[in-house]
């Protein structure tokens, strides 16, 4: 029988925190997004529940299509909410190819790239412990466009413009028997609880297993079908310490 590190794998598992919701990047997304939609609005009363369902289209249709054109393959977003303050998080899977004409290692050349951006690198064990990746940590500061002009008349002084911080958690991992990297990438906008989701991050990429010709969600540039996510065995609360409950969807 051949082992598992001698062959490509067909897809990949990872451990979801409850309140997270998949979106296959595929031409089941609508479907998905619809469902989410539908999820989201169904305790809200009927006379909002229409202005809400627009909102989120509109919202949502933007970050998925956005992120299937990018290329990449699974989008992840985290639903909880608590004290009704949205715990917003999110994680987009892609499958980078190898370059060509490059020597040396991969992780090395991402380290670099990263550090010379103004991010910072470690190294990151995934696969239970039998593969190494490499997450890179950077924060990006955004200018709210509502507030770029006064009034409509003179620009304002940017160093005294609203800004939106996303605190960005990017996880590199070779593909075994490959010269790919899968690509994690995770971010929150919510600056306050930046280290929690940093953490619960980390944890999520370490519970990554590589699947071979079994269920689990497939790896860009492969046949076998995705499939409901794996079954949460961990809780967002741990690094949030909010009790949200799952939406009991993939």
């Amino acid at each position: 029988m051949t082992s598992p590190a001698s062959r490509r794998p067909t897809g990949y598992d990872i451990v979801l925190p409850p309140a997270w919701w998949h979106v296959p990047l595929g031409s089941g997304r609508h479907a998905s997004v619809a469902a989410l939609i539908r999820h989201q609005v169904r305790r809200s009363p009927k006379e909002a529940a229409a202005l809400l369902r627009g909102g989120l289209r509109r919202e949502l249709a933007g970050i998925v299509e956005r992120a299937a054109h990018s290329g990449a393959s699974d989008l992840y977003l985290s639903l909880g909410v608590e004290q009704g303050i949205p715990l917003a998080a999110s994680l987009v899977v892609q499958r980078l190819p190898g370059a060509t004409g490059i020597t040396g290692n991969s992780l090395e050349l991402v380290e670099r790239v990263i550090v010379q951006s103004g991010g910072t690198t470690r190294p990151l064990r995934v696969g239970r412990g039998r593969g190494l990746g490499v997450a890179g940590r950077r924060v990006e500061m955004h200018v709210l466009p509502e507030s770029v002009l006064d009034g409509g008349r003179a620009p304002l002084d940017a160093s005294t413009l609203p800004q939106s911080c996303t605190t960005h958690l990017d996880v590199f991992i070779p593909v075994p028997q490959s010269a790919d990297l899968l690509l994690l990438a995770f971010s929150t906008p919510v600056p306050a609880l930046a280290d929690a989701f940093v953490d619960l991050f980390e944890a999520m990429a370490q519970s990554l297993t590589w699947t071979y010709g079994r269920a689990g969600r497939r790896t860009p540039g492969t046949s076998p079908p995705r499939v409901t996510p794996r079954v949460p065995t961990s809780r967002c609360a741990q690094a949030t310490e909010s009790g949200v409950e799952s939406p009991g969807r993939g």
